[in-house]
């Protein structure tokens, strides 16, 4: 699966460890690319990333920034891809997000992470993610071990995901 990763600081790059380690395809877009590894495949920018993912996920500051990034993004995401944002920001933000991605057949995940770096490490994050549908089920290995469908792209904090 081609991951297409935006954000790769502090807790994003361990997490890209991690995807990589699993065997996926990950093309990382960072402010600091010179901070990554070499043998990373890093890109210009978030539409780069995005190019071909079935998967883009973002790891980001702030709700203005996630409007940004994502908007970015979705200008290159193919349709069938899934957009997962990591950042815990705006729920408007989420809304607006999920509102232009639908046209374009991208699903939207709004899916705040608990449990910090060490957690990412452990393979132990906490995701609570609101989605439409389930997404992951046409993504193979990268399921969630349980899962409750919250019915919007939206309601990350109401639901529960541990990956």
């Amino acid at each position: 699966m081609r991951v297409g990763f935006i954000g790769a600081g502090l807790m994003g790059a361990p997490m890209v460890e991690r995807l990589i380690a699993a065997g996926h395809d990950v093309v990382v877009s960072s402010r600091a690319p010179a901070a990554l590894p070499p043998e990373w495949h890093t890109v210009s920018g978030p539409a780069a990333a995005a190019d071909g993912a079935d998967v883009i996920c973002t790891v980001l500051p702030d709700s203005e920034e996630v409007r940004t990034v994502v908007g970015e993004a979705l200008t290159a995401a193919k349709p069938g891809a899934v957009v997962v944002e990591v950042t815990a920001h705006s729920p408007q933000v989420a809304r607006e997000l999920a509102e232009q991605a639908r046209p374009l057949g991208v699903e939207y995940l709004d899916c705040p992470a608990g449990g910090g770096i060490a957690a990412v490490r452990a393979g132990a994050l906490a995701f609570r993610a609101g989605a439409r549908r389930r997404p992951w089920s046409a993504h193979g290995r990268s399921s969630p071990r349980s899962a409750i469908r919250s019915g919007c792209g939206t309601a990350g904090p109401s639901v529960r995901v541990w990956w």
